[in-house]
């Protein structure tokens, strides 16, 4: 039974997603007919559904790649500017990292921009190598007590 329920919850999910894509259209047909009967055709658009499948496929091998070439680093943040933040990773080494537009900023377990952020805070970086720079993909902060 409990199959049956998942089923049917899968069924519907796929189809109020298909109508939402533009996969699945239905139309009506009044007719002239003397019994008033309507017709009702429903459409699959395959192309749409190829199309939407290949750009998911797309978005998760981008996702995949970023993911794989990330890298994390632990430390104090030393100093915050637009679009830099600068952590000491140990007692006598620093980072310097890029903040990207893109970047995911925490603090604590809520979102936050780099402002919010103060020299001091525990953090966090991934980051990626990109053209000679850390670019930060997200940071999270703790304040330091």
């Amino acid at each position: 039974m409990k199959i049956l329920g998942f089923l049917v919850l899968v069924v519907a999910v796929v189809a109020g997603v298909g109508f939402y894509r533009g996969w699945f259209t239905i139309a009506t047909n009044p007719s002239d007919r003397p019994d008033d009967k309507v017709s009702v055709t429903v459409g699959v658009d395959t192309e749409r559904i190829k199309s939407d499948a290949a750009a998911a496929k797309r978005k998760a091998r981008d996702f995949g790649g970023a993911v794989a070439g990330s890298k994390t680093v632990q430390g104090k943040l030393n100093e915050v500017t637009e679009g830099r933040i600068v952590v000491a990773t140990d007692p006598t080494g620093t980072m310097d990292f890029h903040l990207e537009p893109d970047a995911k900023i925490f603090l604590g377990k809520e979102e936050a921009r780099s402002k919010d952020l103060s020299a001091g805070d525990r953090v966090t970086v991934t980051y990626r190598e990109q053209d000679g720079k850390n670019k930060v993909q997200t940071v999270t902060a703790e304040r330091s007590n």
